[in-house]
């Protein structure tokens, strides 16, 4: 016998016995009964919406989440900034913001002013 391939996703019983809830193998694997992130739903995740920094935290829905991320942002893990030392004028800056040397893509700069200023050292 050959195995028939089934495109559509199986269906479960719930208590009620209707066939109403898609099974846990199309869900994403959360806790049963997981509250909502905002503690102000009260509300149990079916589906999740994460947080789209740390991935971290589930909402039940997408409001819930923009109801909640200024409180998140606190403790929010994925929120660290990783600072790195201009190479010139040594001050510390947000990785993000940094130029780096066009040749050796390694030394950090705040701006072109403090690479052209290192430009006779770094060549």
């Amino acid at each position: 016998e050959t195995a028939s391939f089934d495109p559509w996703p199986s269906w479960s019983d719930d208590e009620t016995g209707s066939a109403s809830t898609i099974s846990s193998t199309t869900q994403q694997n959360l806790p049963p009964g997981r509250p909502c992130g905002n503690p102000s739903c009260g509300k149990s995740l079916r589906s999740g919406v994460k947080c789209h920094t740390c991935s971290r935290e589930y909402y039940c829905s997408r409001t819930c989440r923009l109801v909640h991320e200024d409180q998140h942002q606190l403790s929010c893990k994925g929120r660290e900034k990783k600072f790195v030392q201009c190479n010139t004028c040594h001050d510390m800056f947000p990785y993000r913001s940094m130029k780096m040397c066009n040749r050796c893509q390694k030394t950090p700069y705040c701006s072109v002013e403090c690479q052209a200023a290192d430009w006779k050292k770094h060549r």
